[in-house]
Formats: structure tokens, sequence, C-alpha cells
């Protein structure tokens, strides 16, 4: 049963077809069916659709995984490079494709599908690429030596504890922005399902 035959995009969620067929996938439902929102559908959409709604099979997520750490990688090059370039005024704006991107293909790695975990997933992945990439923007001048580089991921912490508040603030104001982005875009689909109906049963 492949998770990849939904599509959310083309489903018709306000119109019930006076056929005996599937709103999502045309087949016929023969008698018995389910309700998504205000759609009719079959048994094997229903099911993709509760699967999908919880967040999809652990191969589905592990390659949305993947899809977001090669694009945080890619990410974190080109946000060093933006800001180093354009300056740091337009760091907000950097953040926001930051989680833009990383959002945007997880959601392409899973076809679609999203939940808590692709959020939580998308926003640590956008929180190390943003703070990994300020700490080179930062201190590449100084060409710290490589051990140093996972201490990048503290950077609004050590601005506290260094004293520097506007600089933490202004850390964790990229990070909000960027994050947000992500969070939204791994969204999971809301959809109410219910059934199963038969023929001549009111859908309630």
């Amino acid at each position: 049963m492949s998770l990849e035959s939904i599509d959310f995009a083309r489903a018709d969620f306000g119109v019930s077809l006076p056929s005996d067929d599937c709103s999502w996938c045309n087949r016929s439902f023969g008698g018995v069916w389910y309700t998504a929102d205000d759609a009719r559908i079959c048994a094997r959409c229903a099911e993709n659709a509760r699967v999908a709604i919880h967040g999809g099979s652990p191969q589905v997520y592990w390659r949305s995984v993947a899809f977001g750490v090669m694009t945080a990688i890619m990410c974190a090059f080109a946000y060093y490079a933006f800001v180093h370039f354009a300056g740091g005024s337009w760091g907000v704006v950097a953040c926001w494709g930051v989680g833009y991107f990383i959002g945007k293909m997880m959601k392409t790695g899973s076809h679609g599908i999203g939940g808590r975990r692709y959020q939580i997933t998308a926003s640590m992945l956008t929180y190390a690429a943003i703070t990994v990439a300020t700490g080179f923007v930062l201190f590449a001048a100084a060409h710290p030596p490589f051990w140093t580089y996972p201490l990048f991921l503290f950077l609004p912490v050590l601005f506290l504890i260094s004293g520097k508040i506007s600089l933490a603030a202004l850390q964790l104001l990229f990070l909000f922005a960027g994050i947000r982005w992500a969070w939204t875009l791994t969204a999971g689909p809301k959809l109410q399902i219910s059934g199963p109906f038969h023929s001549g049963s009111p859908a309630a």
C-alpha cells in the first residue's frame, strides 16, 4: 500500500460525488465508504490518510530527514556566503530562506506527509544550520580549529554568558524567523476521517 498515492492538493473536500466513486482516487468503493471532512473516500484512501496523518512510515520519515540534512548543509553554506557578502542586516531574510528550504525539502522527501516529528526535526536542522553559519560569519577570520565548530551550536548561550545581550537577542530573532517557516511547512494534514459507512446509511 503506497503512502504516496494520496494527493491532498487534488482532493475534493467540498463535493460529494453522486456515483459510488472515491473522491480522491475515483475507484468504486463498493458500498463501503469513509469520509475525509466532506469527501467520500474508499477504504484504501482512508487507511493511507490515517497513516499520513500520523506521520507516515519510518521509511518515509527517514527519507524526509535525509532531504532535510542535505538541505541544511547547503543552506548553512549559502547563509554564510549571503550574509558575509550582503551584510548582517540581511540576516533575517537569510534565516527565512533557510527555514523555508529545509521545510520545503523535507515535505518533498516525504511526498507531502508531515506531522509533529517532522516539525521538530525541521526546527532542529534549521537551528543548527543558522547557528553554525553565524559562527562562521563571526569567527571565520580568526581561523578557529575544527574541533570548535560544534560549539557554534551554543552561540545564543555563549553570547548571554559573555554579556553580549544584544547579539543573543538578535540571534534568537533570526532563529525564530527561520524555525517558524520550517515548523509551518512541515505540519501534517488536518483531516477528520470517519467510517466505515455502508450504502443507505447516513455519514454522521
